[in-house]
């Protein structure tokens, strides 16, 4: 495992997802081990785009369990919600795009299958090697 490799490929393709939405409110959980991954990912994305809220919470590896850890937090009409993994050898998101006007009204799990989901994978870290 290159965790330099890893950290940079993540934090490309966590700008790469996050320039393709323009929702008002982003929270992007990373699930990872490594605090230095996330250090390193946090900045570039906080760089590039301030207003995201970035966790890095391993234990809240669903959308419903991450949207009751945020729901206090967020604010706006769209929120886009991700959950960032590396584990696989290539970074692999979970997104859900939930509109808050009806975010009251829902429990979390609710909120997040009536939203829009996509799972993207990313590029391999490691050519044609599967970890």
């Amino acid at each position: 495992m290159d965790l330099e490799l890893e950290k940079v490929s993540v934090a490309k393709e966590v700008l790469a997802i996050l320039g393709q939405h323009n929702e008002d409110c982003v929270v992007v959980n990373l699930l990872t081990l490594h605090q230095n991954l996330f250090e390193f990912v946090s900045k570039e994305v906080k760089a590039a785009l301030p207003n995201t809220i970035l966790k890095h919470e391993p234990e809240l590896i669903t959308l419903p369990k991450l949207l009751n850890h945020v729901r206090n937090e967020v604010t706006g009409k769209e929120l886009l919600l991700v959950n960032v993994s590396h584990d696989l050898g290539w970074p692999y998101f979970e997104m859900c795009t939930i509109n808050l006007d009806s975010l009251a009204a829902l429990d979390d799990r609710e909120a997040v299958h009536g939203g829009d989901s996509k799972v993207h994978h990313g590029t391999p870290f490691y050519d044609d090697e599967v970890l």
